[in-house]
């Protein structure tokens, strides 16, 4: 992208930022328990994401929030019915408090939605949806945003004890077919990235998690890297998990050292964590 300073300036070069895995990022931090029944998954989820991630979700994340109230607060401007007389400013407001409204009611409705299509689960309920950062600040340019829901489908039963789709919660992995694995053409990742998923289960009472060692996985190369590390702190199961894309194109001859990180990822997001009855 090339911006003129001046008629007798040369001109600066500025670079799209496709190639930077710590700017083009997405943390997702999950708070999972399960439910009174222990047959559903309750689940509070904080999304942060930035860079060429952050202009990807933001359609879906602003649609139906009155996001455009803030922008005046950000960019110092005197309100949003500047140039209004009380009259029209008066049922302007009466208006837009009405949009707020429905927005408000719908807004629940289309995000349940995505969740659907991000994890593959019956969502059982979706109680909540709260925008934290819209993204549209320069003091704060992540977007930000929180939600609560409940999955179904995602335990099942083995005698007495439990077993969890707990990896799971990464969404759709890239599974490769084997009429795929073979290539002769470039590859296009779009840009490089990083997602990162911080997930946080709680051990219901008389379990215990065993086959640890099945969560601890870990594949680097020059193309990116995939790693996870399962731990128990009390109570709590921790799994921290990141995904990078090292770079935006590969070449053909890259694509085995990449299908090893979608390998990977793919795999572990189809493990199970095993809850034993104490």
């Amino acid at each position: 992208l090339t911006v003129a300073v001046s008629a007798t300036a040369k001109a600066t070069a500025d670079q799209i930022n496709a190639t930077d895995t710590s700017q083009n990022k997405v943390v997702y931090d999950f708070a999972a328990s399960l439910d009174a029944s222990g047959s559903n998954m309750v689940i509070e989820k904080t999304t942060e994401s930035k860079g060429m991630l952050k202009a990807d979700m933001m359609e879906d994340v602003l649609a139906l929030t009155p996001f455009i109230e803030t922008d005046f607060r950000n960019y110092d401007g005197e309100g949003m019915w500047e140039g209004f007389d009380s009259r029209s400013e008066e049922k302007a407001v009466e208006e837009f408090n009405k949009q707020k409204k429905e927005w408000k009611e719908e807004k629940p409705k289309m995000m349940k939605e995505l969740i659907a299509n991000e994890f593959d689960f019956k969502v059982e309920n979706y109680s909540n949806f709260k925008l934290i950062q819209d993204g549209r600040s320069y003091k704060k340019p992540g977007l930000k945003y929180s939600e609560n829901f409940t999955l179904g489908d995602m335990i099942a039963s083995a005698g007495d004890d439990k077993i969890i789709a707990l990896p799971a919660l990464l969404g759709g992995q890239t599974k490769i077919t084997r009429d795929e694995r073979s290539r002769s053409l470039p590859i296009d990742v779009r840009y490089a990235r990083t997602l990162q998923w911080n997930i946080r289960f709680t051990i219901p009472a008389g379990y215990t998690v065993i086959g640890l060692e099945e969560l601890q996985k870990s594949v680097s190369n020059i193309c990116g890297s995939f790693k996870s590390v399962a731990t128990v702190e009390g109570n709590t199961l921790v799994l921290q998990v990141s995904k990078i894309y090292n770079a935006k194109h590969f070449e053909s001859s890259q694509w085995n050292l990449l299908l090893q990180v979608l390998d990977q990822s793919y795999n572990y997001s189809q493990a199970k964590v095993v809850l034993k009855k104490s």
